[in-house]
């Protein structure tokens, strides 16, 4: 990642890795309301070997010219099955916030395939992150921006991956958004790729079940660190390029601000609205 000028110019197609449980469904309503529909692809899965994904890097290039974004749940490397140039935008999550929200996600949702095992088994989150059915809940995030989710292990994640993923992030990504400073992200990302309009939002798939971090066990707590240090590390990295960036911005603070009470605004006004209406009115 560079200085903001170095990004104002570019036209590179865009793709966003939207890593569960990070506000990403926020961010595709929103990403939504500024690329012409016949320029985006959706595209959902966590593993090259999964029959979307492994379909989208079989198709002929000429099939894939006309894409300007793509998004969804998927691994890094995808720009080496598009067309032309490509720079990547992911959002982070807090590692803590987001495995609690994960598994409450899937105690709550009797479709997940993990739902018996977690609800109907009485797991904790200790007992969740620990037993390994989902490898996401071990250092996810750096799974997804390094590539398929499981080229490590469970637990066998190393400084090696942590080193790539930061390598990653410097040579291909424009932005990394944090769900936790959202509106300072967007409003960065409106910057650096010239948005015309000015970007608001209306909040997604809002848990009402949840625990709030404060009310979780420390034993919770202390296993799903124990399970993401990388994922930390990584979330840390990602505050200290931001700071960098937003630096870069004159003003920043003033428009951040302006930027709040308008989208406060929007939110009270027309968050009763469907996500497929929000579009218009974001």
């Amino acid at each position: 990642m560079g200085k903001m000028s170095e990004f104002v110019k570019m036209k590179e197609k865009l793709i966003f890795i939207h890593i569960p449980k990070t506000a990403g469904s926020t961010f595709h309503v929103m990403l939504n309301a500024r690329y012409p529909q016949s320029g985006i692809q959706n595209l959902f899965g966590s593993r090259y070997s999964e029959p979307e994904i492994a379909g989208f890097m079989s198709k002929p290039n000429e099939q894939k010219e006309n894409i300007c974004l793509l998004k969804g749940h998927m691994p890094y490397g995808m720009h080496r099955h598009l067309p032309g140039d490509s720079r990547y935008i992911t959002v982070l999550r807090s590692p803590v916030e987001r495995v609690i929200s994960q598994y409450y996600y899937i105690k709550k949702n009797a479709h997940n395939p993990l739902h018996k095992q977690v609800h109907g088994g009485g797991m904790t989150i200790a007992d969740f992150v620990s037993s390994g059915i989902s490898v996401g809940m071990n250092n996810g995030q750096c799974r997804f921006l390094n590539g398929d989710l499981d080229e490590y292990a469970f637990n066998a994640c190393n400084e090696a991956l942590f080193e790539n993923v930061k390598k990653h992030i410097e040579d291909k990504f424009i932005w990394v958004g944090l769900t936790e400073r959202f509106d300072e992200s967007v409003l960065l990302l409106a910057k650096l790729l010239e948005w015309e309009r000015s970007p608001h939002y209306i909040r997604e798939n809002i848990s009402k079940i949840r625990k709030t971090t404060s009310e979780i066990s420390e034993s919770d707590i202390a296993a799903i660190k124990a399970y993401n240090q990388l994922d930390i590390k990584l979330y840390e990295y990602a505050n200290q390029l931001m700071d960098k960036q937003i630096a870069e911005i004159p003003d920043f603070d003033i428009q951040l601000n302006t930027f709040k009470k308008k989208n406060h605004q929007i939110q009270q006004r027309w968050s009763w609205l469907p996500s497929s209406l929000k579009r218009f009115v974001i």
